[in-house]
């Protein structure tokens, strides 16, 4: 999954704008406590930490750009054969969050030697993100298995050099910070949406119906296969936009069957577009990621 360019103001800030920082914003760099946070209570998959996976973050073709391949090879093993999923968590240089993309692709690759009649194989995925980021952007990239999770934290290409942004830069005007997730539940996936006030809104704004969010699912051809407003009426009156307390934070979810509603089938496997959006007046907040759906 990948997240577009946003419109207003809707990236994580570390402070609301009325009270300042009360702490030192945080820079990319930290990689240990990055890794350590992203873990959070999770147990640590020993063995195959052990097997030092290469996790990286490249330029997408090798040429300097907005694309950039996220991806992990180790070596196949017991402990590798155990990884469920890979997960890529992109930051800015103050530890805000600009998207999370979980893939359950993991695919597998081996050689055989004839003359010694041995096998060697690798384990691997990777995953697509464009953006135009920011001096000091970062990823940290984790293995699920059955047995725990490996973190490894990683400066996007050219980040590790370039100056970090200014404390001015990360207290322009934010208002919401949204994150996306998405979880398997059976044959279909769970989208989530977090969204934390950062500041308080502009006059003005308002929702134009009982309608809190929506979530689409569109295809590369352009085409919602799923809406979470499909089939669904909404009350006419006018409301306000949650969270309305600055620092509060609220989570909507929305459970994709897994189906076409245009086909009406099953949604053909492949890369999807999800665009997550706070339907509010007179602009919207709208957040879009990329999606790989196995099919099953």
């Amino acid at each position: 999954m990948k997240i577009s360019p946003l419109p207003v103001a809707m990236m994580l800030a570390a402070c609301a704008l009325a009270a300042g920082c009360a702490s030192p914003l945080k820079l990319a760099g930290d990689g240990r406590e990055a890794e350590k946070e992203a873990i959070g209570s999770d147990p640590v998959d020993v063995a195959l930490q052990a097997q030092e996976p290469d996790f990286y973050v490249n330029y997408a073709g090798g040429t300097p750009g907005d694309d950039y391949t996220i991806g992990f090879s180790v070596g196949s093993s017991p402990a590798s054969q155990r990884i469920r999923s890979f997960e890529a968590r992109i930051f800015n240089a103050y530890g805000s969050r600009l998207a999370q993309i979980t893939t359950d692709r993991i695919d597998a690759s081996g050689t055989a030697n004839g003359s010694t009649g041995t096998v060697s194989g690798m384990i691997y995925g990777s995953t697509a993100w464009s953006a135009d980021v920011g001096a000091g952007t970062y990823a940290v990239l984790l293995l699920r298995t059955d047995s725990g999770v490996v973190a490894r934290y990683v400066p996007f290409p050219g980040g590790e050099q370039a100056a970090a942004p200014t404390r001015e830069a990360a207290l322009h005007e934010r208002i919401l910070a949204m994150v996306l997730t998405s979880e398997r539940r059976g044959s279909g996936t769970e989208f989530r949406l977090s969204v934390r006030r950062i500041a308080a809104p502009p006059d003005g704004e308002y929702l134009p119906s009982g309608e809190k969010f929506r979530i689409d699912v569109i295809d590369g051809s352009g085409r919602t296969v799923w809406s979470s407003s499909n089939g669904r009426s909404f009350t006419q009156a006018i409301g306000s936009v949650d969270p309305a307390e600055v620092g509060a934070e609220t989570e909507y979810r929305a459970m994709w069957d897994g189906r076409d509603d245009l086909a009406h089938g099953r949604a053909a496997p492949g890369t999807y577009r999800i665009v997550a959006t706070i339907p509010a007046k007179p602009t919207p907040y709208i957040l879009r990621e990329e999606f790989t759906w196995s099919g099953r």
